[in-house]
């Protein structure tokens, strides 16, 4: 699939002062951890709404708006 091929292993950098985020695809989902303006994170896969990220080995999910993609 196209669409999934062009996230993998792509970085993002977190436009929010703080951004959560989370254990599943939802906000809904349990919590795993925050991260801060500026923070660089690995783009893994992502839905409509969310990113699955890696950050120092801990993996999760944080809001699309919240990051921004960087083209490598």
């Amino acid at each position: 699939n196209n669409y999934h091929y062009k996230y993998l292993h792509s970085e993002g950098v977190v436009l929010e002062e703080s951004a959560v985020v989370y254990d599943e695809s939802n906000t809904s989902s349990k919590i795993k951890f925050n991260v801060h303006q500026g923070t660089k994170l690995e783009i893994t896969d992502s839905t409509d709404q969310m990113f699955k990220v890696i950050f120092s080995g801990d993996k999760g999910w944080i809001q699309r708006e919240e990051i921004r993609k960087i083209e490598l």
